[in-house]
């Protein structure tokens, strides 16, 4: 993890003091993610902080030093939550350069899926979801944004272009690879931002049923397979014979 985004130590061991309540930290870090979604990192106060987490504003200063410190701690939180599921899945996209493309194009439909189930299946709050979303447009102090970018998305990001250059039988710095990753990925991630825009029957708690994830799964393959099958028919066109 860049040294940006790591969280400051507690003072003491966990046995005593402040120190003792690693499940406040948490509590405030959560509020955090809530309140820098809701209304941005500017827009949002400690003290707006603390009360939303039921501490005192010296609680904040404590386990982060400022308002900085708190935001990038709420980022490795995130980084860290994702680490568990984002390592399997990034090694699918450890395809060969020799692998056929029906191979690719496979692989890179499963990746759409189990980004999918990621998405609809956590329950995140409106908050949470417009805190990534404020991420991926570079808000934030300082270089935390590009951190926690480069942290998940970009390597997501960079193994979905292998697979998508080797369809296209192109370079991966190719800027047409490049942009069709990005219609490939934003598919999925429309869902994240806009999952109860979508889905206005939702609950702030509730999921989304499995026949509708079912659905979404299919929709998104059918129009993924469309894409790549284009772009292949395409680089076949254009290759030397």
């Amino acid at each position: 993890m860049p040294k940006s985004m790591q969280p400051k130590r507690l003072r003491h061991p966990s046995s005593g003091g402040y120190a003792r309540g690693s499940e406040t930290r948490q509590r405030i870090i959560d509020s955090a993610i809530e309140l820098f979604g809701e209304s941005g990192y500017e827009s949002t106060s400690t003290r707006q902080i603390a009360k939303k987490a039921g501490v005192n504003p010296p609680a904040l200063q404590y386990y982060f030093d400022n308002k900085e410190g708190l935001y990038i701690a709420c980022t490795a939180s995130l980084v860290e939550e994702n680490q568990a599921w984002l390592q399997p899945f990034l090694a699918r996209t450890l395809v060969k350069n020799s692998a056929d493309t029906d191979t690719c194009i496979e692989t890179l439909c499963q990746m759409l899926d189990s980004l999918l189930e990621r998405i609809l299946s956590k329950n995140a709050t409106s908050g949470q979801r417009l805190f990534y979303a404020r991420m991926r447009l570079g808000q934030g102090p300082g270089k935390t944004a590009e951190d926690f970018s480069n942290k998940l998305f970009g390597q997501l990001f960079s193994g979905a272009v292998k697979l998508v250059a080797r369809i296209c039988d192109s370079p991966m710095d190719d800027e047409m690879v490049q942009l069709r990753t990005l219609s490939l990925l934003g598919q999925v991630t429309t869902f994240h931002v806009l999952r109860h825009t979508l889905f206005p029957t939702l609950t702030e708690t509730g999921s989304v049923t499995a026949e509708k994830k079912e659905m979404i799964k299919k929709c998104i393959r059918e129009q993924s397979l469309t894409l790549m099958h284009s772009w292949r028919k395409a680089s076949e066109k254009t290759a030397p014979h």
